[in-house]
């Protein structure tokens, strides 16, 4: 039902590793690059939305950062970052039938459900969104324009004057 990367190593589980909800099953897997599977040993009734907690959630100072999800039919919620900076780093998992809303953890031997609150009705899909997020160009060296070459400006400038002279006969 649900999907997320890991930002960064979740237990036992490498960076980038690919984590599944499975509404029919109640378990959450994940997925490694060669295909090979893992359960976490968890299981939920109705898993609906899984999603990492970003590691800088309680930093940014951006208002319109928050943790956004569907709730079912028609409304999107908002929950400010203070609310989740106790999880930073770990995997949040709604329910799609009781609304519970977990997080889940590593203890340094096994993954660990930890119940957090209720959604306020039937959650779908969410996502935490940071600064980075929104003003992707705040990070050091994400929209840097590259200097131009000063050799590529002669040659252009040349260019463009025997351009014109030729015009000009």
């Amino acid at each position: 039902e649900g999907l997320d990367f890991t930002p960064q190593a979740f237990g036992n589980i490498p960076a980038g590793t690919l984590v599944v909800l499975s509404e029919g099953d109640g378990r959450v897997r994940a997925i490694d690059p060669t295909g090979g599977i893992t359960d976490l040993g968890l299981l939920f009734n109705t898993p609906e939305m899984i999603s990492f907690v970003p590691l800088n959630f309680d930093q940014t100072l951006d208002p319109l950062a928050g943790f956004y999800a569907a709730r079912y039919p028609t409304e999107v919620v908002k929950s400010t970052a203070s609310n989740f900076a106790p999880y930073l780093g770990q995997a949040i998992v709604t329910e799609e039938l009781t609304h519970d809303i977990y997080a889940i953890s590593w203890d340094g031997s096994k993954f660990v459900k930890t119940f957090i609150g209720d959604f306020g009705g039937q959650p779908e899909d969410g996502i935490f969104v940071t600064s980075a997020i929104l003003n992707p160009c705040d990070r050091p060296d994400a929209c840097k324009v590259p200097e131009p070459n000063p050799l590529a400006l002669i040659g252009f400038g040349l260019f463009g004057l025997a351009a014109a002279r030729r015009r000009w006969r």
